[in-house]
């Protein structure tokens, strides 16, 4: 779906040597790794590009993995999807989107700097009841 909304530049294509898939018609990424004994969706991934559906789906995958960080997220994602600029994607997503994350990871409130006291109360009276 999100890559029928924007499907990649010719650029992109062939920068990530993207091929089309006959089964589903799909854009995926060639990787190095095609010798390894690793599932054919982690040798070829799916591009999904920037859109709303891509985010949609890094929060369910951050949500999935118990709210883990963006660097897990990333390695959650990266067995099926590839995403271009992942990592600052996924950074993005968690810290403007994940609430719970939000409140979490929020700094605490700082104070402000205390204001020094007055003269009349740091200096000592001369005479008692002079105040």
């Amino acid at each position: 779906m999100a890559q029928i909304e924007d499907p990649p530049c010719s650029d992109l294509q062939r920068q990530l040597t993207l091929f089309k898939c006959g089964r589903t018609h799909l854009f995926r990424v060639r990787t190095g790794i095609h010798e390894s004994a690793l599932p054919p969706e982690t040798k070829e991934p799916i591009l999904l590009p920037q859109s709303n559906i891509t985010e949609l789906f890094i929060l369910h995958v951050h949500e999935l993995n118990h709210h883990c960080g963006a660097e897990q997220t990333l390695i959650e994602l990266r067995k099926s999807v590839w995403i271009p600029k992942g990592r600052s994607t996924v950074k993005r997503i968690i810290n403007n989107c994940c609430f719970l994350c939000r409140r979490n990871n929020a700094k605490p409130f700082k104070l402000p700097d205390f204001p020094p006291h007055p003269d009349y109360r740091v200096n000592k009276p001369n005479h008692p009841f002079e105040n």
